[in-house]
């Protein structure tokens, strides 16, 4: 499942222009799964390297939507 996050969450960064839906989208899906691993609500076997990749997608996601909104005002 958290590779699955990870590819999804690259895809979207490797576009040459994202939508912002697909920013979105991504960033909550990732972030939904790690809150959801760490509070041991699923108990899915994950390797440390693959939340550390999943922690850094996310504050890349995270930093490009930030940038589109600092830009659009």
């Amino acid at each position: 499942m958290i590779q699955d996050l990870i590819d999804q969450a690259n895809n979207v960064l490797n576009q040459t222009n994202p939508s912002d839906e697909a920013l979105l989208q991504a960033e909550n899906a990732l972030s939904t799964y790690l809150e959801a691993l760490a509070t041991r609500r699923i108990a899915d076997e994950v390797d440390l390297e693959d939340v550390d990749e999943a922690n850094r997608l996310l504050r890349e996601l995270r930093r490009e939507r930030s940038r589109r909104a600092a830009s659009a005002t």
